[in-house]
């Protein structure tokens, strides 16, 4: 979807949601360019959310507890 499209459906729901959201009543949402990628384009790999990872951690340990 075009960002068009996305900003729109976002306006509306800011609208219909305007009496639980005071701190944005007057303001309009601004337009950003559009990121094309290009076909092709590889990920770069991110580091993983620190929460995640002790999440994971814990799983590990209980899991090797079990065994």
């Amino acid at each position: 979807m075009r960002s068009g499209g996305t900003m729109t459906i976002n306006a509306e729901l800011l609208e219909a949601e305007a009496q639980w959201l005071p701190q944005f009543a007057g303001k309009k949402l601004r337009p950003t360019p559009t990121i094309l990628v290009p076909p092709g384009t590889k990920h770069a790999e991110v580091p993983l959310d620190p929460a995640l990872a002790i999440g994971k951690r814990f799983t590990t340990l209980i899991e090797q507890g079990e065994e």
